[in-house]
């Protein structure tokens, strides 16, 4: 039976099942408008949105799916959740039950997931997710392997390169980065009811799908075969 969560018995719900989150507001970029509706490639935005700095929130993650599809990438997650997230935690009012929207971004708290990302040297050395917790393994092709605090320090979510390396690739070149992080969900919509109430307390439902790498260096449209009919 899915977990049912009302009005009446959400604090002791938050008491069982509530977890610590962390919440990145979004900023819709006009780089969208400029490029047909797709973020535009040279743009300092990510993929359209801009976050602001995140905010550390409290809700209940619910009817987690994790899958896996095959992509130019790799195989990569394809999964989703459902978060319930109160207007009130110990009687403070959250701000972000006012604002979530579509775009913001779910951070859950110590719950990890590995990814690996391609970053080029010198253009583009900062790895795609947030609350980056742990580098693997650094590597380019020929089984090069770069060493962290030797060849290269992580500075937020930068590879930063020293300048006293032992070795580091060469400008321009393409090197992997294997990596823990939080699992990190986009705010896809609000969920299909409004609660069934006019009361103002009850939790913010919101639908998420997974926050997924994907290549800032290459644009979808420029792949389209214009030879098919487009829909």
């Amino acid at each position: 039976m899915p977990l049912r969560i009302t009005d009446t018995n959400f604090e002791a719900v938050m008491s069982i099942y509530g977890t610590p989150l962390k919440y990145y507001p979004s900023r819709l970029c006009s780089c969208v408008a400029e490029n047909g509706g797709l973020p535009k490639i040279g743009c300092s935005c990510i993929l359209g949105y801009y976050y602001e700095t995140a905010q550390d929130i409290q809700g209940v993650r619910q009817r987690v799916s994790y899958k896996r599809t095959n992509s130019p990438s790799g195989v990569i997650f394809d999964g989703g959740a459902q978060f319930s997230i109160p207007k009130f935690v110990d009687s403070i009012e959250q701000p972000v039950w006012k604002r979530l929207a579509k775009g913001d971004v779910i951070s859950v708290v110590d719950k990890f997931r590995r990814e690996t990302e391609i970053l080029k040297k010198g253009v583009h050395d900062k790895l795609f997710a947030f609350d980056v917790t742990e580098i693997i393994s650094v590597t380019q092709k020929n089984n090069v392997v770069y060493v962290q605090g030797r060849d290269f320090d992580l500075v937020g979510a930068t590879i930063a390169w020293r300048n006293d390396a032992t070795i580091t690739p060469a400008e321009l070149s393409d090197y992997v980065v294997e990596y823990t992080c939080n699992q990190q969900y986009v705010v896809w919509e609000d969920g299909a009811k409004d609660r069934g109430t006019i009361a103002e307390d009850l939790p913010r439902l919101v639908l998420c799908v997974l926050r997924r790498y994907i290549s800032k260096d290459t644009n979808p449209i420029d792949s389209i075969p214009y030879s098919q009919d487009l829909y």
